[in-house]
């Protein structure tokens, strides 16, 4: 794999993602109740969530376009996640935020990188948090939810970083990542010919 295998698979209007700290201590699986509530609400969200212990500490929200799932709009979003109770909301507004998967491929014992290879080839001033991605999804024409989870870097980067993004994935091994990019106003989901 390598950067030129890269394309948009999915663009959406608009860019939007939010922090969410619950309100008192919750366990981890709370992350997993939330996204399966969004998914059921049809508000097919991905969350990256950050563990203290057994403790869940703040979930990411963003949008995660797909041709399959559709993409809520950013005032969907917003309507949505203003409704929740228990929850300190933080809306992310600027700059650039990516999402890579660690593990390659699709396989569930594929190879994990770390999220400290992904900072050596991002070069600052960009931030990388290392998060567990959950996505829940409602399998289309059923009320199932189908889950994905895996570890992932979460990247916070100026706008001249998107140049290098490509490349970075490619050396992790993924077949698709997000962009939700405040500058230029859009997310976008980028693929190689595998992604699902």
């Amino acid at each position: 794999m390598t950067a030129t295998d890269y394309r948009q698979a999915a663009r959406a209007a608009g860019a939007w993602a939010v922090r969410l700290t619950p309100d008192r201590p919750t366990a981890a699986v709370g992350a997993s109740a939330l996204l399966e509530h969004l998914a059921s609400a049809r508000l097919p969200l991905t969350g990256y969530v950050e563990r203290r212990g057994d403790l869940l500490g703040e979930v990411l929200l963003a949008r995660d376009p797909s041709v399959t799932h559709g993409t809520p709009s950013v005032g969907a979003c917003k309507r949505v996640v203003s409704g929740l109770r228990g929850w300190h909301i933080r809306p992310l507004e600027q700059g650039v935020l990516v999402a890579f998967g660690l593990r390659e491929g699709y396989d569930e014992d594929g190879r994990v990188h770390r999220a400290t290879e992904v900072a050596e080839l991002l070069a600052p001033p960009t931030e990388v948090e290392e998060r567990w991605l959950v996505s829940a999804r409602l399998v289309p024409g059923t009320a199932s939810i189908r889950w994905w989870h895996e570890p992932c870097a979460v990247v916070t980067a100026p706008e001249q970083a998107v140049d290098r993004l490509d490349a970075v994935a490619a050396a992790l091994g993924q077949h698709r990542y997000t962009i939700t990019d405040w500058t230029r106003g859009h997310t976008t989901a980028r693929a190689t010919g595998v992604a699902r």
